[in-house]
């Protein structure tokens, strides 16, 4: 299943997170936070294939909303993750953003 979200580039990536809140809610992820980061040296690419990785767990969900390479090598990201419970929550930020900064 597959869902669009339009990013307009004028907003904040927290209005997408909660537009999606009450649906992940309804799926079984009523557990939620919203994170940027600004100092990933991984490509675009990269990313979405870690999140895609990390994804194959039931009780968590990465969605990456925005992502920017910049031309000093960083990347921008704007990431919503949706949970089962808080504690599921909290590994899979922590397990997300070890797995982002890290290189393969």
């Amino acid at each position: 299943e597959l869902f669009l979200i339009d990013i307009n580039p004028r907003v904040s990536g927290s209005n997408q997170h909660m537009s999606m809140m009450d649906g992940m809610a309804e799926k079984g992820f009523p557990i939620s936070m919203y994170t940027e980061s600004n100092n990933l040296t991984i490509t675009v690419d990269e990313l979405i294939s870690r999140a895609n990785c990390l994804n194959k767990n039931n009780d968590a969900i990465i969605i990456i909303l925005a992502a920017q390479a910049t031309e000093n090598g960083k990347l921008l990201t704007a990431i919503s993750i949706f949970a089962t419970k808080e504690d599921h929550l909290l590994e899979a930020k922590e397990n997300a953003f070890n797995f982002f900064r890290a290189s393969l």
